[in-house]
C-alpha cells in the first residue's frame, strides 16, 4: 500500500506565512484538494513534489524521507505542475525517456500512454512548438509513467479537450494502488474518480467523513490570514 506522510510542514514567502503547520497521512486512493485561488494548493503540491523546499517539517513518500533520501523519494513521485514551463527545445519523447529511466521502467511507456491521449503525432516536436493543451498532455503522461506510488496533479483537467478528459479519468482510476492527490475545481473529475474531498480555505481544511472505500486521510492545517 502506497503512503504519503507529512509532519509539521511549514512554508513562508518573504513576510507572509503560507502554512504554519501541516500534518498529513494518506494511503492508496484518490484525493481532491479544492479551494479558492491563492489559498496555497499549488504551493502545497510543490512542497510535496520536492520542487520547493519547506521551511520546516518532514515529507515521507512511500517510506522515503524527501530530505534524507531525496533520490528515492522523488523516484516515487509523479508530478504534473500547474505550469507547462520547461526547456522549449526538449521533446515529449525525450522528457518521457528521462522519467522512465529515473523510475526504472520501459522507455516506450510514454509513447504508449501518449497514444491514449492523441499525442502520437507530437511526441518528437519541441515542447515550445506545442499548444498549451498538448503540453499539458505531455506532462500528464510524465506523471503516470511507471504508475509511481504518489501522483500529484495540479489542475490536471485544465486546457484538455473532451477526449483527453475521459482518458484522464481512466488514468486516475487505473492508479488504484497509488496515492493520487489532485488540486482541482473540476467537479466532474472529482465525481468521475470518486475522489475524497479535502477542501482548503482560510479556515483550514475540511475532509469528507472516513469510512468509504478509499483510504483514510487525516490533515490539520493553519493558513495565515
Amino acid at each position: 500500500m502506497s503512503t504519503l506522510k507529512v509532519t509539521g510542514l511549514g512554508k513562508s514567502f518573504a513576510s507572509r506565512t503560507i502554512f504554519s503547520g501541516i500534518d498529513l497521512a494518506l494511503t492508496s486512493g484518490v484525493y481532491a484538494l479544492s479551494g479558492k485561488n491563492g489559498c496555497g494548493k499549488s504551493t502545497l503540491l510543490k512542497l510535496l513534489a520536492g520542487v520547493v523546499p519547506p521551511d520546516r517539517g518532514t515529507i515521507v513518500v512511500d517510506g522515503h524521507d524527501l530530505a534524507r533520501a531525496e533520490a528515492n523519494a522523488k523516484r516515487s513521485i509523479g508530478y504534473m505542475p500547474d505550469s507547462e514551463a520547461f526547456y522549449d527545445f526538449v521533446t515529449p519523447a525525450a522528457l518521457w525517456r528521462l522519467i522512465a529511466r529515473a523510475r526504472g521502467v520501459a522507455g516506450d511507456e510514454g509513447r504508449m500512454l501518449a497514444s491514449r491521449l492523441g499525442l502520437s503525432s507530437y511526441v518528437d516536436q519541441p515542447l515550445g512548438a506545442l499548444s498549451q493543451g498538448t503540453r499539458r498532455k505531455a506532462f500528464l503522461v510524465g506523471a503516470f509513467i511507471g504508475t509511481p506510488p504518489v501522483i500529484l496533479l495540479d489542475e490536471p483537467s485544465n486546457a484538455l479537450d473532451a477526449a483527453a478528459h475521459a482518458e484522464l479519468y481512466r488514468l486516475v482510476n487505473g492508479a488504484s494502488n497509488s496515492v493520487v492527490l489532485m488540486s482541482t475545481h473540476d467537479v466532474k473529475l472529482t465525481a468521475a474518480t470518486q475522489a475524497r474531498l479535502l477542501a482548503l480555505s482560510e479556515r483550514g481544511i475540511a475532509a469528507a467523513p472516513a469510512g468509504d472505500a478509499h483510504a483514510t486521510a487525516e490533515m490539520s492545517l493553519r493558513v495565515a490570514p
